[in-house]
């Protein structure tokens, strides 16, 4: 099937993502020197990972627009509950749609709450400026902190970030889907889902990997990974009116009339986080996929090696920011 996906809503703006091959900024070794490498017991593993990579700023304690739930907000009956063994109970649930409330109480504590009420962020929490970029925080997006010693240069490691990706994506049978990868562009690669009821030869679904950037350099890494210099992807910066200097690897998922080249979102039977914690088993522990509240799912979570993190404020502080 000949590959559409250039005419996306969201390619010409990573036509120009990709093309940002200069001088690696200083964005990632900045946040290494203002200590936001050093993973706070009091944060969940998600919220670090956030922080670290700019998709949350913190002040007087109080992170935004990415926050913990707050333990005194979740059922008392949860309260002493590790988030580790929180993730355990929660099961599938946790990507599917409102599924949190499968387990009585969470659904009031995770989802449907304004960032002010919950601590997390909502999906209307983000304003912009008309010339920014969407927040960073409302965008989903794979982080990563590959050690230097894997590879020769910046140029060196896009090229193996993007070929460990493609080899990344599982194939075959999901959830009556049948998935095959096609590597459509150098530092580009997509899931695509077909013969399914709601994926056809008009309709083509799409878990795209949409641009391997050039990464920045950086000296050290987060304290919970191996503390040696990296290459890093993140996101741009909040506040952003342009993606110059951006040093990214963008995520989209959608649904394209191949007819209308209309972007749609993906059918209800085609659960996206699933298929991506498949994607995240494949990887290596210092690559984090970030998904933001959408409408289907109106929370957001960070996943590592096949893991959900939830953003929820550790039971045990000195027991749960090594799993967390």
């Amino acid at each position: 099937m000949k590959r559409v996906l250039t005419v996306a809503a969201s390619a010409v703006a990573l036509v120009a993502l990709s093309g940002c091959a200069g001088s690696p900024i200083n964005y990632a070794q900045r946040h290494a020197d203002q200590g936001h490498y050093d993973g706070n017991p009091d944060r969940s593993r998600a919220l670090n990972v956030a922080i670290a990579t700019g998709l949350a700023e913190c002040e007087n304690g109080q992170c935004a627009p990415l926050d913990d739930v707050a333990r005194s907000k979740l059922p008392e009956s949860m309260q002493s509950v590790s988030n580790v063994d929180m993730i355990e109970d929660l099961g599938d649930a946790w990507s599917v749609g409102h599924g949190v409330a499968q387990m009585a109480g969470m659904a009031d504590a995770l989802t449907g709450l304004s960032g002010t009420a919950s601590g997390m962020l909502s999906i209307g929490s983000f304003m912009l400026e008309p010339s920014e970029l969407d927040d960073p925080a409302s965008m989903p997006a794979l982080l990563a902190w590959m050690p230097s010693s894997s590879a020769n240069s910046p140029e060196d490691a896009r090229g193996k970030m993007a070929t460990m990706l493609a080899e990344a994506l599982p194939t075959g049978d999901f959830q009556g889907y049948q998935v095959r990868v096609d590597r459509y562009a150098e530092y580009s690669s997509a899931a695509l889902f077909q013969d399914g009821h709601a994926c056809n030869s008009q309709y083509m679904c799409a878990v795209d990997f949409t641009s391997v950037s050039m990464p920045a350099v950086a000296n050290s890494s987060p304290d919970w990974l191996s503390g040696e210099a990296v290459y890093v992807w993140s996101n741009w910066e909040r506040g952003a009116t342009s993606y110059s200097g951006v040093h990214r690897i963008g995520l989209d998922m959608y649904r394209l009339n191949t007819e209308t080249n209309k972007e749609l979102p993906l059918p209800d039977d085609l659960n996206a986080r699933a298929y991506l914690a498949r994607v995240s088993e494949n990887l290596p522990a210092w690559a984090y996929i970030y998904l933001p509240p959408t409408e289907q799912n109106n929370y957001p979570v960070m996943l590592n090696q096949g893991k959900p993190l939830l953003f929820v404020e550790p039971a045990s502080k000195q027991k749960d920011i090594a799993a967390q």
